[in-house]
């Protein structure tokens, strides 16, 4: 019987499963905006935890340039398992991959097929054709992350949580020295955040708003900055949702929507091409555009400020007018 002390294994659990949250979290972000290799990446970390939580000996099939196994990433000829690692989570990815599994006899070599969804799953996966026949069942084949999670929850044995630790360190150190940062107080984390919301993007009226790029990655970093304590993949502080204080953590919340609105209004005017980028022009159709973006920018200073006034920290400047020099 496993004697370990529960508190021994508690640390080394949450910080496994905040690590596949994190990750999938990212995944779901570069995938938005088409950015796919983020995926690709991931199979080798993917191909270590799995091993570990499973006692598999899985390896990166796409890593050996002679052998061509499409529709599978990681294979253990020992067990006989192979799994696809995807962030499609429709019912249409489950089905092509059977169908692709079927095309290519990899049940020869694999007679077992497993999907792991990073993220959760989406819809239902019941009455896929071929399912059965390869012995493929939705319950148990399909692995979410909340069932890697799971998995990772009911371990007992120290050395293999230690083990899954090192894993972490050793293929995601951004995180890892992000994990750290936990320590800091919900002070420091606030005053981390002032820092980054002092800029010009909230400061400059839009009429005198010089680089659209430049605005549209400021409010990246802030959402950034707020969901995943990063910003660049630098780690900064802790997230927002691991701020202690309630009432500053329902704050933080509230200038996060803030950062968010701003963000969508800006899309919707980049897509209708009045804003274009590419070209650093703005001309709005409909008049006063201009001071509606100024006001949904002071709608983030205010909130900011009502978290800093929570923290006694120093408020932050709003939009400045433009001062004109009389003739």
């Amino acid at each position: 019987m496993n004697k370990t002390p529960v508190l021994s294994r508690l640390p080394l659990i949450q910080k496994a499963i905040e690590a596949t949250s994190y990750l999938g979290y990212q995944v779901r972000g570069s995938n938005i905006v088409g950015l796919y290799d983020y995926n690709v990446v991931l199979e080798d970390f993917f191909a270590r935890l799995l091993n570990v939580v499973y006692d598999l000996k899985l390896e990166n099939l796409n890593n050996k340039k002679k052998v061509n196994f499409p529709g599978i990433d990681l294979g253990d000829k020992v067990s006989g398992i192979c799994y696809q690692v995807t962030a499609e989570r429709d019912r249409s990815k489950v089905e092509k991959t059977i169908a692709t599994y079927i095309a290519h006899n990899h049940k020869n070599t694999f007679p077992t097929l497993r999907i792991l969804l990073i993220g959760e799953r989406r819809g239902k996966y019941e009455g896929i054709p071929n399912a059965a026949a390869v012995g493929f069942d939705p319950k148990t084949s399909l692995v979410a992350l909340r069932d890697l999670q799971l998995a990772i929850r009911r371990t007992t044995d120290l050395p293999k949580l230690l083990e899954l630790e090192k894993v972490i360190d050793e293929e995601m150190p951004a995180f890892a020295h992000l994990y750290k940062n936990r320590s800091q107080s919900d002070k420091q984390a606030i005053a981390e955040y002032r820092a980054y919301f002092e800029r010009r993007a909230f400061q400059d009226p839009w009429t005198a708003e010089g680089n659209y790029f430049g605005f549209e990655k400021a409010l990246g970093d802030l959402i950034s900055l707020l969901n995943t304590g990063m910003v660049d993949g630098v780690p900064v502080t802790k997230r927002r949702s691991q701020i202690a204080n309630q009432q500053w953590k329902d704050a933080t919340s509230i200038v996060h929507s803030k950062v968010l609105a701003l963000a969508r209004l800006y899309t919707t005017y980049v897509r209708s091409g009045e804003i274009d980028p590419t070209t650093n022009r703005c001309t709005f159709h409909t008049p006063g555009m201009d001071s509606v973006f100024d006001a949904f920018k002071q709608d983030v200073v205010d909130a900011m400020n009502v978290l800093l006034a929570q923290a006694a920290l120093p408020a932050i400047s709003g939009v400045t007018p433009l001062k004109f020099q009389q003739p």
